[in-house]
């Protein structure tokens, strides 16, 4: 069997990007980094859809024993000048996530981007420039 043991950043705050993996290869990798590492790790993904995708993939490469907590937290789905609330389902799940991520030294918290509009300086008028 082979065995994927991903790098790490060799300083503290340094980043480092794993490029490459196919099919499922990141959630692969992404659950290995989990079940090495002592402390909780983030998963920023580009969209809902590929955040889903990717906690998926992670649970299966994880199996059942569920030796590292999966904790999705997901977009709002709504932008802050909307006449609407989220979901309430969408509400409960990233209170529980907030809730339970204190108490958990290992775990693993999937998050999509928000849309650029809502965190950079043009707001709705964002000319889509990654993380203006």
């Amino acid at each position: 069997m082979l065995t994927i043991l991903p790098r790490w950043p060799q300083q503290p705050g340094a980043s480092l990007r794993w490029r490459h993996l196919l099919g499922s290869g990141r959630g692969l990798a992404i659950a290995r980094a989990a079940e090495g590492h002592a402390g909780p790790l983030l998963v920023i993904t580009r969209d809902t859809r590929t955040a889903r995708q990717i906690e998926d993939e992670i649970r299966f490469y994880l199996g059942a024993t569920e030796s590292v907590p999966l904790l999705p937290f997901p977009d709002w789905e709504s932008l802050p000048y909307d006449a609407f609330a989220p979901h309430p389902d969408i509400i409960s799940e990233r209170l529980l996530t907030l809730y339970r991520l204190p108490e958990l030294t290992h775990a693993l918290c999937c998050s999509p981007l928000p849309p650029c509009s809502t965190v950079c300086r043009h707001g709705p008028t964002c000319p889509g420039t990654p993380f203006c």
